[in-house]
């Protein structure tokens, strides 16, 4: 990343983040190594005053150093950002982050761990590699995370489809193309999703009798597909825009109808448990 984008990144940290990138620079800081105190001092400095737009002769100046090296902190105190910002302790923060948010974090540094040990082919390994891929693949069914669900079918099929022979293989493969054909429409609904929430609010590419058929048809497209996937987000994304439609109707007693369904789903099911800040 180039330096020049890095004042406002930080400028941009909420106070849970900022906290989170303090605890660890303090203690990853190395007060042996020359410029380690200085980092900390330049982030201080930064988050001290948000809103100012602060320049290379700025910084330098209050920090006593050369441009060269001012760019060379920043890029070292990004880097600790970038490390701070992964770490269990900030991923797992139920203040910042959802139950679902904080599911697929924990599955995909699954991911890493099993494609780092299985560079090493060691017959040792296995037992635990399978371990892992069959309980990541087992939450991520259980929750409908289908990106990383798909993923760790693909790593189990490379990895025992090769030594189990080829119907295991092409087992695997049938259900990642139906785990795949699951997520492309999840992935329709919630496009669908969003251009409603753009047309209202920001293009305007619809006139108004194709966004009532827009609407429309992509009810009906998303009630055949929860039909056949029974995809919870699918369902979450349909009442959303019935919701929409209705209004759009002057029909506000069954509007408010399809919000009290809306949040019953919401309450009942944590796969739908979602930060959605835009409103129809």
């Amino acid at each position: 990343m180039a330096a020049s984008h890095i004042t406002e990144f930080i400028q941009s940290l909420s106070s849970e983040e900022i906290k989170v990138v303090k605890e660890y620079i303090s203690r990853s800081n190395n007060r042996l190594v020359l410029g380690e105190n200085k980092i900390e001092k330049l982030f201080d400095v930064i988050i001290r005053e948000p809103n100012r737009e602060f320049n290379y002769k700025d910084l330098t100046k209050i920090l006593k150093t050369s441009e060269a090296t001012l760019r060379v902190l920043k890029s070292r105190l990004f880097e600790k950002i970038e490390e701070a910002l992964v770490m269990k302790n900030h991923l797992k923060n139920k203040l910042i982050f959802n139950h679902r948010e904080r599911l697929v974090f924990v599955l995909k540094k699954k991911i890493l761990l099993i494609k780092s040990l299985n560079r090493n082919q060691n017959q040792k390994r296995i037992a635990t590699i399978n371990l892992l891929m069959n309980e990541t693949i087992t939450l991520a069914k259980r929750n409908q995370i289908y990106d990383v669900l798909i993923e760790m079918l693909y790593l189990q099929r490379n990895l025992n489809g090769i030594r189990l022979g080829i119907k295991e293989f092409e087992r695997l493969s049938k259900e990642m193309a139906y785990y795949e054909s699951i997520q492309k429409s999840v992935q329709n609904a919630h496009s669908s999703f969003y251009k409603v929430i753009l047309n209202n609010n920001f293009i305007n590419s619809f006139n108004q009798l194709e966004f009532d058929q827009f609407i429309s048809n992509s009810i009906t497209q998303m009630e055949i597909d929860y039909k056949s996937t029974k995809a919870q987000e699918i369902f979450y994304y349909t009442y959303f825009l019935k919701i929409a439609q209705a209004e759009r109707k002057k029909n506000y007693d069954q509007a408010i109808l399809y919000c009290k369904k809306l949040l019953l789903l919401l309450k009942k099911s944590p796969i739908v448990y979602l930060k959605v800040k835009a409103s129809l």
